[in-house]
């Protein structure tokens, strides 16, 4: 059917960058050239961390069937009633542990931030507790004695001891 036309892909949103964008992004690039030797830092201690919310569901969906298939119920009393799961992902450059004695990958791993818990009724009418979802908020600190830059997707960054 997409060769002959009846269905088409399309592509995804490209970011609409404005000059200021764009000159706030050179100057991040030029931070990490030594203004010494006039190289780029190595940048051998930098963690990336960033977060994700998921939604469970989106809000519109198409599906493709065939003749006589029934579509499936989907049915939320608002877009606020779709669940969202939060996940915080870190990587950092592979490297040797000398305590070990081994080679590590540099993947730190990743973590949903929301746990989910039923409900306690505040009322007598209420009879079966609902389910919630609980955010959580984890304390990670690398163990270690050099310093790391943390830099998040929309946290400005950070130097932690690792």
């Amino acid at each position: 059917m997409l060769k002959k036309g009846r269905l088409h892909r399309s592509t995804r949103i490209k970011p609409a960058l404005t000059t200021e964008n764009k000159h706030m992004r050179v100057e991040h690039v030029l931070s990490y050239i030594d203004d010494a030797i006039h190289n780029f830092e190595p940048m051998e201690n930098v963690i990336h961390i960033d977060e994700k919310w998921f939604n469970q569901d989106t809000n519109t969906r198409t599906y493709m069937f065939l003749e006589g298939e029934p579509s499936p119920q989907r049915d939320r009393k608002s877009k606020n009633f779709i669940p969202k799961t939060m996940f915080l992902a870190a990587v950092a450059r592979p490297r040797y542990d000398f305590h070990r004695k081994c080679r590590w990958s540099g993947k730190i791993g990743i973590w949903a931030l929301t746990e989910d818990s039923d409900a306690t009724p505040f009322s007598f009418k209420k009879t079966m507790p609902s389910p919630i979802f609980r955010h959580l908020t984890p304390t990670f600190w690398p163990l270690g004695w050099k310093e790391a830059g943390q830099f998040g997707s929309s946290s400005s960054p950070r130097i932690l001891p690792i």
